[in-house]
């Protein structure tokens, strides 16, 4: 048996948003994931309980700009 708040704290590493139904079928489904690998990580069988449900709403973060890459010159002719 798991927790309202195990599933949070996984979808929150998965930068997920899970409302209130998904969080239970998280609930309802981990025993079965249990059973099905038993020599598993509690969350692993969560993140895949969560991913089985196409509609999780997801926040990923924006990519950090590289501060050592170069501006790019559009106005330079490519060379061959």
């Amino acid at each position: 048996m798991t927790t309202k708040e195990n599933v949070l704290q996984v979808a929150k590493g998965l930068y997920m948003n899970p409302t209130e139904e998904q969080i239970q079928y998280c609930i309802d489904g981990f025993d079965g994931m249990a059973e099905d690998d038993p020599t598993g990580d509690w969350t692993l069988w969560i993140e895949q309980l969560l991913y089985e449900q196409d509609d999780v709403e997801q926040n990923v973060p924006p990519k950090p700009k590289n501060p050592n890459r170069l501006p790019k010159d559009e106005d330079q002719p490519l060379i061959d």
